[in-house]
Parts: structure tokens; C-alpha cells; sequence
């Protein structure tokens, strides 16, 4: 008796060659992981500021703060010597614009803040 042929194994169709800009793509993520997170959260965040401008102006704002901590906690640090070099009349106007941008985007300042300190305190407050 013969025995009964199973169902015929078709060959594998060939792998289609994956297009060069994705696969530029794909090894820019995987070599910059922070940046395509970044870039990604800011994406995210400026969608979210049409539909929940809290949240989005938090991810935006955390995102700026992770990027700039560093001048941010330099010009801090150094705000005596910025007083000195520019004149107190720049220095209020600075702040001035600086407060209207916190009553019109509070969230922004909130992330760009707990991100900047939260850096400033795992970086070990280094100079």
C-alpha cells in the first residue's frame, strides 16, 4: 500500500530587498536610541497639544529641559554675572517675557523644570 502524499511544501517566495531609506532609517534609531525618543515624544506632544494642551506642553517641555539642562543650570548658576554684563533694565525685561510665557504655557515650564532639576539631581549637581 502506498502511503498518502501530505499537501505539497511550495518554496519560500524570495525576500524583497528592503528599501535603502528605511534601512537608513532603522540603524539611525538604533544608533541614536535617545534622540528617536525624543523625537518621537515631541511628535507625541505636539499631537497631544491639540487635543490635551496640558499633557503635550509637558512632553514638549520635558523634552527642551532634558536637551538644554545644562545651559539652563549654567545660566542659573552664573545669573550674577548675566545681571552684570547685560543691565538690570534686559535682565526684568528677560524676566518679564519669561513670566508671560509661564501664565501662557505653564505646562511647558513644568516639564522643562522637573526635567532640568531632575537631571541637575542625578547628574550629582556636577559643574
Amino acid at each position: 500500500m502506498a502511503q498518502p502524499e501530505g499537501p505539497k511544501k511550495e518554496p519560500l517566495p524570495e525576500k524583497t530587498p528592503k528599501n535603502e531609506n528605511v534601512q537608513k532609517f532603522l540603524n539611525f534609531a538604533k544608533s541614536n536610541t535617545m534622540d528617536t525618543i525624543a523625537y518621537v515624544a515631541l511628535f507625541l506632544g505636539i499631537i497631544l497639544l491639540f487635543f490635551t494642551p496640558f499633557w503635550g506642553g509637558v512632553i514638549i517641555g520635558a523634552v527642551g529641559g532634558f536637551y538644554f539642562a545644562d545651559p539652563i543650570i549654567r545660566f542659573i548658576r552664573h545669573f550674577e554675572e548675566y545681571l552684570d554684563q547685560q543691565g538690570i533694565v534686559r535682565v526684568l525685561i528677560l524676566l518679564g517675557v519669561a513670566l508671560g510665557f509661564l501664565i501662557v504655557a505653564p505646562a511647558f515650564f513644568v516639564g522643562a523644570a522637573a526635567t532640568v532639576g531632575l537631571k541637575y539631581v542625578l547628574a550629582g549637581a556636577a559643574e
